[in-house]
């Protein structure tokens, strides 16, 4: 401003707006044909693939790729999305090939611009500087039928421009000033833009862009995996086990569940860490790709802890059985959720007991019972594990520079009904070629463990085979003696006890425990195995009311001269529950 006064009026105003160019980057507009773009060969788009190590954390390092000409080039092959909403657009047939991809950080695909844009909307960039200085950027796009206005931002230096509706594809240049050595974010944000706003291409150039790079991240972060065991020595076989989970607030929702022998179990996780109403219990029957085996294979649902639920499937990754229009959690969305599993080792299945911890009601609820062919080896002992995982086109989901954590503790429980700290977390998720791992993991202040995907670095592994935990002396309060008590039984049971032919038509006897509230009974019959699969059975009868212990109904007289398979249904307000096994009878 003392530079100002010394000037007149005219003078002032000419000082003024220099001031502003050079600190708000001025910027001009310029119009340019489309196959006017960026050559593939500029800046650091050629270059392979290096390392730059993290200023102060020597496990840590960047993956980038380092400018040959002091330019960098910033395009959709390369940004990410940190609220998402925004859309890279394949390249068309007659556009110029790019080096869109390398390393198969954008599943093999190439991107010519970003579009979708909306107000707020926002394309990011990571860049390695070796040199403080100014910068000229030059952003070239269409804002189509509406003109669009942008802010442009390199850490605390930033610029405004509009792009003019109708125009052909403009470059729109100016400055900006790098004003600290290290990583920096570059930042293009929708003051307003309308979804037909393309942007091609973001150039940065500069003497201080010497040895600059840009760097580089898969499209969405890979899934970090792990396990979980304890270091105690235990007397038999794990049969339960129970995990608490603790997502870490963050911009973004992700997907965690708990793994097991027979797949998925848990919920997905907003971005403010709360868990959503769902849950996912998903029992593969077969791969993608592979023939189905005769039914008695297939794995089936037994229970679910809500009568109105579906037991359904999938067949997307592979085939298999899970609970469908169910939102057990609806209500009691908390950061924090306790989840159970218990398994009995049988042939020809394995049967799961899955549970969740309600805490509005400080109590444990049945989600689901499910049976799993096993081959004739039935499962030696139960394990639990976890995975951090994001879902997403390399299209749209570009947030593999942006952090999802999951926090963990758990217990399990042996044969004998002795109690063990799951005080063990895996390793794993390293890269052969480099020895590196996208993933971070270990213990937190506080006694958790904690397993992350995504962020801007690579890590060096930790060095033992296994985190370990302190162990943990006692139980939490959602493990009780009356809690074990509720996580070894379920809430109602209906079984064959015998099938007799003293007469005709047959007398089938019948045993149900727990009857419960509003309960209503089906027979399911046929000539055929159909499972706990409705649709299979070649007939169905509502059966008369129902009443805890012994029961008796009359089968009605059917065409069937061999043998007649029959199954049962019980209903009531704990949810739905079959027989365990299908009955035989001549």
């Amino acid at each position: 401003m003392a530079l100002l006064k010394r000037f007149g009026l005219r003078h002032r105003l000419v000082a003024l707006f220099l001031t502003l160019s050079f600190t708000f980057a001025a910027h001009s507009l310029a119009q340019h044909t489309a196959d006017e773009g960026t050559a593939s060969n500029v800046g650091q788009q050629a270059s392979p693939l290096s390392w730059i190590d993290v200023p102060g954390k020597d496990d840590q390092l960047y993956m980038a790729q380092r400018t040959q000409d002091s330019t960098l080039v910033l395009t959709g092959n390369n940004c990410f999305f940190p609220r998402l909403g925004l859309t890279c657009l394949p390249q068309k047939k007659n556009e110029k090939p790019n080096t869109g991809d390398i390393a198969d950080l954008n599943k093999s695909e190439s991107f010519s611009a970003i579009g979708k844009w909306d107000t707020g909307d926002v394309a990011e960039w990571g860049l390695f500087l070796e040199q403080e200085g100014d910068c000229h950027f030059r952003v070239v796009c269409d804002a189509g039928e509406h003109s669009a206005k942008f802010e442009i931002r390199m850490g605390q230096s930033s610029a405004v421009f509009t792009a003019n509706k109708k125009a052909k594809t403009q470059a729109i240049t100016g400055r900006l000033r790098a004003e600290k050595r290290g990583f920096v974010t570059l930042q293009l944000i929708s003051k307003q833009a309308s979804p037909d706003c393309r942007v091609l291409a973001i150039e940065l150039s500069s003497p201080c862009l010497k040895k600059a790079a840009v760097l580089r991240k898969r499209w969405r972060p890979a899934a970090a995996h792990t396990k979980f065991t304890s270091s105690e020595p235990h007397d038999g076989p794990i049969t339960l086990w129970v995990m608490e989970m603790d997502a870490v607030p963050g911009e973004l929702p992700f997907y965690s569940p708990i793994t097991t022998p027979f797949g998925y179990y848990g919920p997905t996780w907003q971005a403010n860490g709360k868990v959503n109403s769902g849950f996912n219990f998903s029992m593969w029957s077969f791969g993608r790709g592979k023939k189905a085996p005769p039914i008695e294979q297939l794995s089936h649902l037994l229970a679910a802890g809500n009568r109105n639920a579906t037991l359904g499937g999938f067949s997307h990754e592979g085939t298999g059985v899970k609970i469908r229009n169910w939102e057990p959690l609806a209500g009691r969305q908390g950061q924090r959720q306790a989840l159970a599993l218990r398994v009995e080792p049988g042939t020809p299945y394995d049967t799961y007991y899955s549970y969740f911890y309600a805490n509005d009601e400080k109590r444990w609820r049945l989600f689901g019972i499910g049976n799993k062919y096993n081959n004739g080896k039935p499962l030696k002992s139960l394990w639990v594990g976890s995975f951090v995982e994001v879902p997403g086109r390399a299209s749209v989901q570009r947030t593999g520079a942006y952090t999802r954590t999951m926090r963990y503790r758990g217990w399990c429980m042996d044969n004998s009904g002795k109690w063990y700290s799951l005080d063990r977390m895996a390793t794993g998720n390293v890269n052969k070629e480099n020895g590196l791992t996208h993933t971070d993991r270990g213990v937190t202040d506080d006694g958790w463990f904690f397993l992350q995907t995504g962020g801007w670095p690579f890590r060096k592994p930790p060095a033992p085979p296994a985190i370990q935990l302190a162990q943990q002396t006692s139980r939490p309060s959602y493990l009780t003696e009356q809690d074990i008590k509720d996580l070894n039984r379920t809430p109602s049971s209906i079984e064959f006890t015998e099938a007799t032919q003293i007469r005709k038509p047959q007398t089938i006897s019948f045993s149900v425990r727990n009857a419960g509230n509003n309960p209503t009974a089906t027979l399911y019959y046929g000539d055929k195995e159909a499972l706990t699969f409705t649709d299979q059975w070649q007939h169905q009868i509502d059966l008369p009311k129902i009443t805890n212990g012994p029961n008796e109904i009359t089968l009605p007289t059917t065409d069937h001269q061999d043998t007649l398979l029959l199954r049962l249904k019980l209903t009531n307000d704990e949810g739905i529950f079959w027989s365990r096994k299908t009955l035989r009878i001549k």
